[in-house]
């Protein structure tokens, strides 16, 4: 199976790591500067094999990104190569005349930030599947998945009104929090080993002490919103 290309600039790097998170929760196998080039390997020749090898192109498009000439690079060789590229527009950045000559032809979506409920975002992930080689859903399977996450939510969490007190879920990898929840009690995450990812929706303003203590495979929080209280030791 194949992997996609993620092009962004470095002011963007919390939404890219985001939708890395996002593409590999699905499956998608991902690939982005500088992360991925080795250690010793030299940045153009690594950026321009990995493009080549792609199997389709992500692109990250922002008032940054369009001033970046790495992005600006990193697509033109996407489009040289003849790569079907994906545009993401994560403000409201009206292209200047390189990227509209460049993506005129193709389809962009504005999605400001990452709600794995959002039509726009479960679509994108399926539409990119098809390139990458993942088993795609089908529009009934893209309906009901909403259902299904929120139905694993409600049957392991322990709420006291609007809070998470505890999850108890059985080695979950990744959670995806609801709307409505508005703290993360103490401990609520703690000692889980394999759990990989957290989805925090724009309802939450406080995580509590310990939250996610013990949790040494714990490489994303995603957070939908930059004014939630924290304790020094939620983690």
């Amino acid at each position: 199976m194949g992997y996609t290309f993620i092009s962004y600039s470095s002011k963007n790097q919390l939404m890219a790591d985001s939708f890395r998170t996002l593409f590999n929760k699905n499956g998608i196998k991902t690939w982005m500067a500088p992360g991925d080039i080795p250690f010793g390997a030299t940045y153009t020749s690594t950026i321009n094999r990995a493009i080549k090898d792609a199997a389709c192109f992500v692109l990250l498009l922002s008032k940054s990104a369009q001033g970046s000439p790495w992005v600006l690079k990193e697509t033109e060789r996407a489009i040289s190569t003849g790569k079907t590229i994906f545009t993401v527009l994560l403000d409201d950045v009206s292209m200047n005349d390189d990227f509209e000559f460049m993506l005129s032809t193709s389809q962009a979506v504005a999605i400001r930030k990452i709600d794995e409920n959002d039509e726009k975002i479960k679509r994108l992930i399926n539409v990119v599947k098809t390139y990458t080689g993942e088993k795609v859903l089908t529009e009934s399977e893209l309906q009901n998945s909403k259902t299904d996450e929120n139905t694993y939510f409600k049957e392991n969490a322990v709420m006291k009104g609007s809070v998470l007190e505890h999850f108890k879920g059985r080695e979950p990898t990744d959670v995806v929090i609801p709307e409505g929840v508005t703290v993360i009690g103490e401990r609520a995450f703690a000692f889980y080993p394999k759990l990989k990812g957290v989805t925090i929706p724009s309802t939450v303003k406080r995580i509590e002490k310990y939250a996610f203590i013990k949790c040494p495979e714990l490489r994303s929080i995603i957070a939908n919103q930059t004014n939630i209280q924290t304790s020094s030791t939620s983690r």
